[in-house]
């Protein structure tokens, strides 16, 4: 009898953990770094997208009007996402996918997981390009090294 409760505690174990659906990740009004939304031209938000697209494995498509359509394809499974964005924000939008058992509601994790990697790389993009405007604004120190290890250094604006 206890080698039947173990068994069928093994096999509920193992069925649920193949059951790796979750809900569909999509983004909303994700916020852009202030200094973009302040210093930067829309079309250098859009370049920041399609590059952090495309380091991601995405294939980029410009739609107009402040919209990009990614795809990926990795094996057999395949997957369409809508970006827009403002100078605000980004939102990413779940359109259409192959093997990732979309059920209306739930999706395979992996697919999760390919848009938590597109969202770090498209943020990845518009930091480097934040950091580069808080540079040439002025805005960033620079902690001069002592001369020796006796002294301490003192915090110095950029030019």
């Amino acid at each position: 009898m206890t080698k039947l409760v173990i068994a069928f505690l093994v096999c509920v174990f193992v069925l649920t953990g193949c059951n790796s659906t979750q809900p569909v990740y999509n983004i909303r009004h994700y916020p852009l770094p202030g200094y973009i939304t302040r210093y930067s031209k829309i079309d250098s938000i859009e370049n920041c997208i399609v590059l952090g697209g495309n380091s991601a494995g995405w294939k980029m498509v410009r739609k107009g009007n402040q919209v990009i359509i990614g795809y990926v394809s990795d094996k057999d499974r395949q997957a369409m996402v809508r970006i827009t964005f403002s100078k605000k924000d980004y939102s990413i939008e779940y359109l259409n996918s192959i093997n990732f058992d979309f059920d209306g509601n739930k999706i395979d994790s992996d697919y999760n997981k390919i848009i938590i990697k597109l969202v770090n790389n498209i943020n990845a993009q518009l930091n480097t390009i934040a950091n580069k405007l808080m540079f040439e604004k002025g805005d960033v120190y620079i902690k001069k090294l002592p001369a020796d290890s006796q002294s301490s250094g003192s915090a110095i604006k950029a030019p």
